[in-house]
């Protein structure tokens, strides 16, 4: 790659973000075949630890890491998840704040990349998919609908449990309409009103004081207690536990 006139893309803002090849089959001397990377990998660090933009070891399409997206990918308080750009990875600290809309296209995967990753709602998600292209939201083992072999180092099954939940908060609002939810419901830990006081509940949805509207959506092979229904269940309305 001749470079000597300046590099062809990315950006050196402090935002990380490095160029990265639009096509193997084109030269890497053309500078049209070269694009300023538009999502975190899951592999990037930093030097110091931090992540930066860019696709180590994963296609330079797809497997967004939706890490802190209110700093790293929204824009106009908007953000918009594509099938093409499917599958966008979440973990425990994929928040939407107040003020901010995520809106899921039809088609679109959302893999759970641990068992303790959620989604937090505190502003808007909406997931309207369709019967022909559900929006799916499983496990980073589920090579049904990607290829898990960028995500994983063993291959291994999915099983319930293998992410948590989708939480709606307080004045937040979720809309979902045709989507599937594979392997959700780990236990996650909610505080109680008592001090110090903790209580584990295994859900998929847990919607704690917002607005939940859910239409044309299954839940497949999720965690649940097969016991104690107080306190988990694989849909959560407003503290009362619905199966």
């Amino acid at each position: 790659v001749d470079a000597s006139a300046g590099w062809f893309a990315g950006r050196s803002d402090g935002t990380y973000a490095s160029m990265e090849r639009r096509s193997s089959t084109l030269p890497g001397s053309l500078p049209t075949n070269w694009q300023t990377s538009d999502s975190i990998s899951l592999h990037s660090r930093a030097f110091g630890g931090g992540v930066f933009f860019g696709s180590p070891k994963i296609p330079n399409t797809g497997y967004w890491y939706l890490y802190d997206i209110a700093h790293n990918y929204v824009t106009n308080n908007q953000l918009t998840l594509t099938k093409e750009q499917s599958p966008y990875i979440f973990d425990y600290r994929t928040h939407i704040p107040k003020s901010v809309t995520v809106t899921i296209e039809p088609g679109a995967v959302l893999v759970g990349i641990g068992k303790d990753a959620y989604i937090d709602v505190e502003g808007t998600l909406i997931a309207n998919g369709t019967a022909e292209n559900p929006i799916v939201f499983t496990s980073r083992y589920d090579n049904r609908f990607f290829s898990s072999e960028f995500l994983n180092t063993l291959p291994q099954e999915s099983s319930p449990g293998d992410w948590s939940h989708i939480l709606v908060q307080d004045q937040g609002r979720a809309t979902i309409e045709h989507a599937e939810f594979w392997y959700g419901g780990f236990p996650h830990t909610h505080k109680t009103g008592w001090v110090y006081g903790n209580a584990k509940q295994a859900q998929v949805i847990a919607n704690t004081g917002g607005t939940l509207v859910l239409n044309q959506s299954t839940f497949s092979r999720s965690f649940t207690h097969p016991i104690d229904l107080s306190h988990h269940s694989i849909l959560w309305q407003d503290g009362v536990a619905t199966t």
